[in-house]
């Protein structure tokens, strides 16, 4: 799952997932646009985050990535 629908899903603003996971809500923004990759620190804690729903493979790799022209 994208972050973007998981956050969507579960109704948490950008801003508040991002203090959650201790980064900028600017760059939770880039991640979910598949501008920037998150570190792998990053990525595990936003699979911890969200228990699982999405996975650091999806954060890492470009694969599983939302296409910027989404």
């Amino acid at each position: 799952m994208r972050l973007d629908e998981w956050r969507e899903r579960e109704k948490v603003t950008q801003g508040a997932f991002a203090e959650q996971v201790g980064t900028a809500q600017s760059f939770i923004s880039e991640i979910e646009r598949g501008l920037k990759v998150a570190s792998d620190d990053l990525a595990a804690k936003i699979e911890e985050a969200t228990n699982g729903a999405v996975t650091f493979l999806e954060l890492k790799h470009p694969k599983y990535r939302k296409a910027s022209n989404d």
